[in-house]
């Protein structure tokens, strides 16, 4: 069970960040303050988002998970003060075109190793 423990990336100067695969949690304020303005990619493998785990990250926009919606409803989040996890927007992996549900729900795929919405 790997895990990324309170307060790992506090304050630190990150644009965007990919959670390695096997990282089944995410500890309390482990990225408090950090501006990830290129969002979070965010794997399958998590199960638990801890309290305010994204707290003061202003720029926040973009959350891309690897699973679909109904993966995301199953991961436990704790609180989030202000709401930064919840205020962004959520982007499901589907990774070909042909695949995209007609549902009107966002989705993303990787261009040349960047998420991107489709």
């Amino acid at each position: 069970m790997l895990s990324i423990g309170d307060y790992a990336f506090y304050s630190c100067d990150l644009k965007g960040v990919e959670i390695p695969e096997g990282v089944t949690s995410i500890g309390y304020n482990a990225f408090l303050e950090c501006s990830l303005k290129d969002g979070v990619v965010i794997p399958t493998s998590v199960t638990s988002i801890g309290d305010e785990c994204f707290y003061r990250c202003g720029y926040l926009k973009a959350v891309y998970y690897k699973g679909s919606a109904s993966d995301w409803d199953k991961i436990t989040i704790g609180s989030d003060r202000d709401n930064y996890l919840a205020r962004a927007t959520k982007y499901f992996y589907v990774e070909n075109a042909e695949d995209l549900p007609n549902d009107g729900g966002k989705y993303w795929h990787y261009v040349d190793g960047v998420p991107t919405a489709w």
